[in-house]
C-alpha cells in the first residue's frame, strides 16, 4: 500500500473512533422519597435560578427531565398547577483546561526494493512501509461539567421538604454545555433515585 494511502485509512480510523464519543461521570445520590413515590404523583421541573429557567439550554433539559420522570411513573405538570413535588435543576461548565500531550504516529518511508519484471526487462521498485515513529504534539483541552437536581416534596414543612439531592460531575472534551448536559441527565437517571457510581454515557449527540 502506497504511503497515501495508508495515512488516509489511519485517518479515517481515527475518524470513526472519534464518532463514539464517551462521558465518563461519576454519580452522587441521595434520596428520602418515600415507597411507591411515582404511582402518578406530580412533579414540576424548574430551574434552580432565574438565569438558568430563561436559557434555552434549560428548556431542552426540562424536557429530557421531563421525560425521564414519566418513564419511572411521575406525573409531569407546571409548577403553577401546584404539584406534590417540584425539582430543581441546576448545571455548570468550567471555561476548559488545555494542555499539550505526544502523540506517536508512524514515518513512512522506502523499506527495500523489489524487482519486476515487464517486457523481458527487469527493474527495481521501492517497497514503502513505516521505518519508524515520531512524537507529535498536540493541545487537548477538557472541559469539566457538573449537574445538581434537587427535589422538595411540598407536603413537607419547609426545613424538612427536601427528599432528593443528586449530582453528576464530568470531564471531557466536549466543551457544549448543551450536549454534555443530556449526557449528564441520561448518567444521573440510570442511579435514580438512591445509587452512586461511575456511569459511562454513550452519547447521541454530535459535540461539533
Amino acid at each position: 500500500m502506497r504511503p497515501s494511502n495508508l495515512l488516509a485509512a489511519v485517518a479515517g480510523l481515527v475518524l470513526l473512533m472519534g464518532c463514539a464519543r464517551v462521558l465518563d461521570t461519576q454519580v452522587t445520590s441521595i434520596s428520602d422519597l418515600p415507597e411507591g413515590r411515582a404511582a402518578g404523583a406530580t412533579v414540576a421541573v424548574i430551574g434552580a435560578s432565574e438565569d438558568i429557567a430563561r436559557s434555552l439550554i434549560f428548556r431542552r433539559a426540562k424536557d429530557r427531565m421531563a421525560a425521564e420522570f414519566r418513564e419511572r411513573g411521575f406525573v409531569v405538570v407546571p409548577n403553577a398547577a401546584e404539584p406534590r413535588y417540584v425539582a430543581a435543576v441546576d448545571y455548570r461548565m468550567g471555561e476548559g483546561e488545555t494542555t499539550i500531550r505526544e502523540l506517536s504516529q508512524p514515518v513512512f518511508g522506502i523499506v527495500g526494493y523489489t524487482r519486476i519484471s515487464s517486457g523481458g526487462k527487469v527493474r527495481l521498485a521501492p517497497v514503502h512501509g513505516i521505518i519508524g515513529y515520531e512524537w507529535v504534539p498536540i493541545s487537548v483541552t477538557t472541559y469539566g461539567s457538573a449537574l445538581m437536581v434537587y427535589i422538595h416534596d411540598t407536603a413537607r414543612e419547609e426545613d424538612e421538604a427536601r427528599v432528593y439531592e443528586g449530582r453528576v460531575t464530568a470531564r471531557g472534551s466536549c466543551g457544549r454545555l448543551d450536549v454534555v448536559l443530556d449526557d449528564m441527565i441520561t448518567a444521573l437517571f440510570e442511579k435514580f433515585p438512591d445509587r452512586s457510581g461511575r456511569v459511562r454515557v454513550k452519547s447521541e449527540l454530535d459535540c461539533d
